[in-house]
């Protein structure tokens, strides 16, 4: 009776262990998909062939909390458009601009 609670016992573990194992595993696609990642494919490959190579699941992880950020790509557009004040008529209204740019992205 012992021996099987002792196998029995041990198969729950083991059981265990696989199902913690692979619920690690797949972190950076649960992270990636829940914060809309545009590489969640990427994120997903690069997980899958962190099998092989385990340093790559670090770099998984890592990748899938760096969203890119949206409002820096915004805020680079605004200052180039400040830096060709041309079509504005002038410095002072190019900079009024990019103030009410930069408060509109806030």
């Amino acid at each position: 009776m012992n021996e099987y609670f002792a196998i029995i016992t041990v198969a729950i573990g083991i059981a265990l262990l696989i199902t913690l194992l692979i619920v690690l595993f797949l972190l950076p696609v649960h992270f990636a998909r829940k914060r809309n990642h545009p590489s969640i494919d990427a994120i997903r490959v690069c997980t899958l062939l962190s099998l092989i190579l385990w340093p790559l699941w670090c770099v998984a992880m890592i990748w899938a909390f760096n969203t890119p950020d949206k409002n820096r790509y915004q805020k680079i557009y605004t200052r180039r458009r400040y830096l060709t004040t041309s079509q504005f008529g002038g410095k002072e209204r190019a900079k009024d601009y990019a103030a009410d740019a930069l408060k509109e992205m806030e």
